[in-house]
């Protein structure tokens, strides 16, 4: 653990050598690392040593948080254990901690040894006493300063870490609009050295690309054009400038990718021959003409985003937009403002000229809530209102504004459960589930597997202008008998692993598996091995509670089909941490 006090030893010692100054008494610190930090007269050339000899009152002193005044040192009862004990060359000791933070980081010791220093103590006590603890203050206060600088530090070292790995090209300027910071998709971007041009400069075009502004951006002899948004914050007395862009190229392919996404994923191009696959499209169909609020439940990676997507594009509102938000994905302290945005003023870093939000910018359209579960409390019960008064209220505004919005959302949480802990508003679900839509996992719709890999083998190999390939039975047989806990975007993943990593061969055999579906296979293949009975146990165990599902009633099924008492089966469930 740092020494603070070490980091402030200067400081620390200057305020002993006052302290010795006006009181005519060697004074010492020691920090809560038994390191004598600070010193005068004797102890000032054994500062920097260990004090595990010289520490028990000190030692007691951070222990208690309390000061310890010895009038008599080695006669004192809390000299007893001490080496000196009766022959201790000191007249009077004060020990005085000092905290920061409710903290005890060190001790300032006085110790006097003559008998005119214990006289001149005795005689103001309480007087000497207050200036000692007035000192401990201050050098509390330089500790908090240095552990502010620290955090200060660290924050910045962590947001610097953060921003070097996203997507956007984020640069900072100082209040003369000189760059001071590029992370390193902007380097890249716009191909930055180490060291900052000296010819830089950006300007905004007043030209939207999607939701965001296009600005020339120049540097040396490039130019650029960027998409983007710029924000300005306050440090100290100068104004800083964060600018967070994409080169207009890049935005334009994917809002290209996204359109041509969009055109694609109506319910007829829902992939999936289950019959829960299938009713989920007859659902989509029914659901053409209205406009009910509908919650999708499935667990993570089965695509609810994309039945989300095909909801959107069979509805009379095909024609607005589709705006998804990630509740999951934006801080708490954010997500107000994202859905209803903000009026100018309303906090330090807002755009000037205030922000819509996600429901205004869904207006006449649809808007996709995913990971609904992760909305805070306090946020649910405004959603709620703004769902029965299709009215939004900015951040920072008292003024109403009206929308017409669909909401769609979406979760892999078990919201009745979370309605009976208290985590989730009840009015809210009943709310948002007035129409259903649960989206069974890969694992318990075997025959959309196939289905599933040739589509995603189609989409990779048409990509790559490559050869169609094919699928070793083996292989095939392998990916089917696995559970996809990621579901279809795990399975999405695989299969395009699989076309990158058979190259030229025409056939995808086993070696060009995943490593760990690769090893399952060649476990299950292996006829020497004895599968032990706690892992056929688990996996049947678990094979169940997928297949019948995890309440009271499904519980009481799988028992009678495992052949075990109800009781039994929990007692399995916890040894297996099933539960």
């Amino acid at each position: 653990m740092d020494d603070l006090l070490l980091k402030i030893q200067p400081t620390v010692q200057k305020y002993m050598d006052v302290l010795s100054s006006i009181l005519g008494i060697d004074v010492e610190v020691m920090s809560k690392n038994k390191i004598r930090v600070a010193g005068t007269g004797l102890f000032r050339s054994r500062v920097g040593e260990r004090m595990d000899n010289d520490s028990r009152v000190y030692v007691q002193v951070i222990n208690s948080k309390e000061k310890i005044v010895i009038q008599n040192p080695g006669r004192d009862p809390i000299c007893v254990n001490c080496p000196q004990y009766k022959n201790c060359p000191e007249t009077f000791e004060i020990a005085m901690p000092i905290f920061a933070h409710k903290e005890v980081f060190g001790v300032i010791g006085l110790l006097g040894t003559t008998k005119a220093q214990k006289d001149l103590i005795e005689s103001n006590l309480n007087g000497y006493l207050e200036f000692i603890e007035q000192i401990a203050y201050f050098i509390g206060m330089q500790i908090s300063e240095r552990i502010q600088m620290d955090n200060y530090s660290e924050t910045n070292k962590m947001l610097y870490k953060i921003t070097d790995n996203i997507e956007q090209g984020i640069l900072i300027f100082n209040s003369e609009k000189r760059p001071i910071y590029a992370n390193s998709s902007a380097r890249k971007q716009l191909s930055l050295e180490e060291k900052m041009p000296a010819n830089f400069t950006i300007k905004s075009k007043d030209i939207k690309t999607g939701n965001f502004f296009e600005y020339s951006c120049r540097v040396e002899e490039r130019e650029y054009v960027l998409v983007g948004e710029e924000f300005t914050y306050r440090r100290y007395n100068d104004t800083n400038y964060i600018f967070m862009f994409h080169e207009k190229s890049a935005v334009k392919e994917k809002i290209n990718a996204y359109a041509k996404m969009m055109h694609s994923i109506e319910s007829h191009s829902i992939i999936g021959v289950s019959k829960n696959m299938i009713d989920i499209k007859n659902r989509i169909s029914r659901l053409s003409k209205i406009s009910s609020t509908i919650l999708i439940t499935g667990e993570s990676g089965v695509g609810k985003e994309v039945i989300a997507n095909a909801l959107w594009k069979e509805s009379k509102r095909k024609s607005k937009k589709f705006v998804a938000v990630n509740c999951a994905a934006i801080p708490e302290a954010l997500m107000e403002s994202e859905l209803f945005g903000y009026v100018k003023g309303s906090f330090t870093g807002a755009n000037e000229s205030g922000k819509k939000g996600k429901f205004e910018y869904a207006d006449k359209g649809t808007l996709f809530l995913d990971e609904i579960g992760d909305m805070p409390l306090y946020l649910q019960a405004k959603l709620l209102r703004v769902l029965q008064e299709q009215k939004i209220t900015r951040v920072g505004s008292n003024e109403e504004i009206a929308v017409d919005v669909r909401v769609i959302s979406a979760t892999n949480k078990n919201l009745k459960q979370m309605v009976e802990n208290g985590t989730f508003r009840e009015d809210l679900y009943y709310r948002l589930n007035v129409i259903p839509i649960k989206i069974e996992p890969l694992r318990q719709r075997v025959v959309d597997i196939e289905v599933l890999i040739k589509h995603f083998l189609d989409k990779y190999t048409d990509d790559a202008h490559i050869q169609h390939k094919e699928i070793d039975a083996n292989v095939m047989s392998s990916l089917k008998s696995y559970r996809w806990p990621g579901n279809v975007r795990e399975l999405q993943n695989v299969v395009e692993f699989m076309v990158a990593m058979s190259g030229r061969e025409q056939l995808i055999t086993i070696h060009h598996l995943p490593e760990y579906i690769a090893n399952i296979q060649s476990m299950e293949n292996d006829p020497s091995r004895v599968i032990p009975i706690d892992e056929l146990e688990k996996r049947e165990i678990s094979k169940a509670l997928d297949l019948y599902g995890n309440s009271t009633e499904s519980k009481h099924i799988i028992a009678e089909e495992l052949g075990i008492g109800l009781s039994t089966l929990y007692r399995k469930m916890r040894k297996y941490k099933l539960s």
